[in-house]
């Protein structure tokens, strides 16, 4: 599955997303989209989309490559525990697109170190708010759909997890939806229940 936010295909045809393989020169779609149903916008996590991509995956094995595997949540933990949280996304005005004349797509990722924004959190349960540890000198727009790794200790070793999907940042925060309720989401999929189409 590949994961995103709704806001990020506003306008969008969902019949053309899809993953580019071979450098660029192929495009391989997607087997269906799973999303909550429009207008319903209560918690951020009625801003994910999903993407299947289990039929591209068997016939191409090598495509499973391009896919992290989503083995475990982070395991709750005291604040000071947690050492750090990375951020990474696409803001739009690092990308250079030019696919009309020179069929090029230059990505380009940024990384951001992050940490808690202390006890005073959204009244969205499903939301973190996150604060950057350096003032962004770029514009954050384009980075919503990226992923975010918390760092912890546990014991003397500092594991990395999921800890979510970028759903809005300013220059000095960012906001995640947290990987529990993104698991919940993906599991109502597969099992075809809950509130998603």
């Amino acid at each position: 599955m590949v994961l995103c936010t709704r806001h990020q295909l506003k306008n969008g045809n969902l019949e053309q997303i899809g993953l580019l393989i071979e450098k660029g020169k192929r495009t391989v779609t997607s087997g269906g989209v799973r999303r909550y149903k429009d207008g319903l916008f209560l918690t951020d996590v009625h801003d994910l989309a999903a993407f299947d991509f289990s039929e591209p995956c068997s016939e191409l094995p090598a495509l499973r490559n391009c896919f992290f595997e989503f083995k475990a949540l982070p395991p709750d933990t005291l604040s000071d525990k947690v050492v750090g949280i990375i951020v990474s996304g696409y803001p739009f005005d690092d990308q250079n697109y030019d696919l009309e004349n020179n069929r090029h797509l230059g990505q380009a990722k940024r990384i951001v170190l992050c940490k808690l924004d202390g006890p005073d959190q959204p009244r969205d349960q499903a939301l973190l708010r996150l604060r950057t540890l350096e003032r962004l000198n770029f514009s954050p727009d384009g980075i919503s759909g990226g992923g975010a790794f918390v760092v912890q200790l546990e014991g003397l070793e500092a594991r990395a997890y999921f800890a979510g999907i970028v759903t809005r940042a300013g220059r000095d925060h960012v906001h995640i939806v947290k990987s529990p309720f993104i698991q919940q989401f993906m599991d109502a999929w597969i099992s075809r229940s809950g509130r998603a189409e």
